[in-house]
C-alpha cells in the first residue's frame, strides 16, 4: 500500500504542474486547432483525475495500514467523490476517443472539417449526460456509493435488476471507447509506417501532429487495457477464480493507479512533442525570473535606502 501510495504521489507531483502548464498554453492560443481545443479539454479532465487521487493517497499512506475509510466514512463525501472520480475517469477515456476519431477521419476524408463548437458541445453534452444519468440512478436507489476496501476509494454498487443493467451499460461503454481508440490507433499508425511512393508535399509539422496524436492514443491504450481486461474478467465471472492477493491489488492498480498514470503521462507527451509549448514554457520561466530579479533588486534598494536614512539620522542625533 505504501508503494502504491508513493507511486500516486509521484504521478500527482509530475502531472498536476505539467497539466496546469499545458492548460495555460492551450488556453492562450488564439488560433488553435480543433485538436488544441481537445487537448485543453483533456488537461481539465486529467487535472480532475489527479486531484481526486488525494483520496486514495491519504488511505494508502495511513500509518495504521488497514485501509480504513477515514474521510470516506461520511456518506455524502463518499457519494460526491465517487461521482467526481467516476465521471472524470470516463471522460478521460472519451476525449482520446474523440481525438483519435478525428485523426482517422482526417486520413480518410482530409477535406472534411469539424468545427470547434461541435467538438466542445459534444464533450460538454457527454459530461452533462453521464452526470445526469448517474444522479438519476442514485435517486432511484439502483446504485449506491460505498467504500471499496479493495480500491481504497468510494465507488458505486449496482443494486437490483436495474442496477445490474446499468452496470452492463457502463462496462460496455468503457470497452467500446477503448476499442474505438485502438482501431483508430491502428488506422493512424499504418500511414506513418508506410513509406510514400512520391515525396510528400505536406508540411513537416502535419506529420509531427500525426505522430503526437498517435503517441497520445497509444499511451491511453497502454494505461486502460489492464482495466478493460479486468472488466471482461468480471463480466465473464472469471475474476473470482484468481487468487485473493491478485484480486485485491489488481482492482486498485488497474482502476486507480493506471488511470492516474495516464493523466500524468499526457502532459509529458505534450511537452516532448510540441516545440511551441516548450518555447512558451521557457518564455514564462524567463519572465518569472526577470520578475523575481526585479523584485529582489527593488527590495535590496529599499533596504539600502532605509539603512542609509537610519545612519544619517543616528549621525545627526550624535552631533546634536
Amino acid at each position: 500500500d505504501l508503494l502504491l501510495g508513493s507511486f500516486l504521489i509521484l504521478f500527482m507531483t509530475i502531472g498536476i504542474p505539467t497539466n496546469l502548464l499545458s492548460f495555460s498554453y492551450f488556453l492562450t492560443r488564439d488560433k488553435g486547432t480543433v485538436h488544441d481545443t481537445l487537448y485543453l479539454i483533456a488537461t481539465i479532465s486529467d487535472l480532475c483525475v489527479l486531484m481526486a487521487a488525494f483520496g486514495p493517497v491519504t488511505i494508502l499512506i495511513n500509518a495504521a495500514g488497514d485501509r480504513s475509510p477515514l474521510l470516506f466514512e461520511n456518506p455524502y463525501l463518499c457519494t460526491a467523490w465517487a461521482l467526481f472520480f467516476v465521471t472524470s475517469a470516463r471522460f478521460s477515456l472519451f476525449v482520446p476517443a474523440v481525438i483519435s476519431t478525428l485523426r482517422a477521419l482526417a486520413i480518410h476524408a482530409p477535406y472534411y472539417t469539424v468545427k470547434k463548437t461541435t467538438v466542445v458541445g459534444c464533450c460538454l453534452g457527454y459530461v452533462v449526460c453521464i452526470a445526469i444519468i448517474d444522479i438519476t440512478f442514485l435517486s432511484m436507489k439502483a446504485t449506491k456509493a460505498v467504500y471499496k476496501h479493495s480500491h481504497a476509494v468510494c465507488l458505486f454498487d449496482f443494486i437490483g435488476t436495474v442496477g445490474r443493467n446499468f452496470a452492463i451499460f457502463v462496462y460496455a461503454e468503457q470497452i467500446a471507447a477503448l476499442l474505438i481508440i485502438t482501431i483508430n490507433l491502428i488506422i493512424s499508425v499504418i500511414p506513418l509506417l508506410r513509406k510514400p511512393k512520391t515525396p510528400s508535399k505536406s508540411p513537416r509539422n502535419l506529420r509531427d501532429v500525426a505522430v503526437t496524436i498517435t503517441i497520445f492514443t497509444a499511451v491511453c491504450v497502454f494505461c486502460n487495457t489492464p482495466l478493460m481486461i479486468t472488466v471482461i474478467l468480471v463480466i465473464t465471472n472469471t475474476f473470482s477464480t484468481l487468487g485473493d492477493c491478485t484480486r485485491f491489488y489488481l482492482r486498485m492498480v488497474c482502476y486507480i493507479v493506471m488511470t492516474v498514470l495516464n493523466s500524468a503521462l499526457n502532459p509529458c507527451v505534450y511537452l516532448t512533442r510540441m516545440p511551441g509549448l516548450r518555447k512558451w514554457a521557457g518564455n514564462c520561466r524567463s519572465s518569472l525570473g526577470s520578475f523575481m530579479q526585479s523584485k529582489a533588486d527593488s527590495f535590496r534598494d529599499t533596504t539600502v535606502r532605509d539603512a542609509s536614512a537610519a545612519g544619517e539620522e543616528s549621525g545627526t542625533q550624535a552631533v546634536n
